[in-house]
């Protein structure tokens, strides 16, 4: 998952910040941003909307669940 890790950095937050948004542990959290595990449908419209909140605080294109798990 190369998008949300650049995403999340893009956001300076770390794997904890966003383990803790999707109330899963830090190593849970790895695994699925490495690919290793799939998020489920409820994480990525959590993630989803967490993303398009900054973006649209700043102004900024908002991105869709497809550009960030299937493009």
């Amino acid at each position: 998952m190369n998008k949300i890790k650049g995403y999340r950095n893009m956001l300076n937050e770390t794997q904890l910040d966003w383990a803790r948004m999707l109330n899963i542990s830090r190593a849970s959290f790895n695994k699925k941003e490495s690919g290793a595990v799939p998020f489920n449908d409820y994480e990525k419209k959590k993630i989803k909307s967490h993303i398009n909140s900054v973006l649209e605080a700043q102004g900024e294109r908002s991105v869709t669940i497809d550009e960030l798990f299937f493009s």
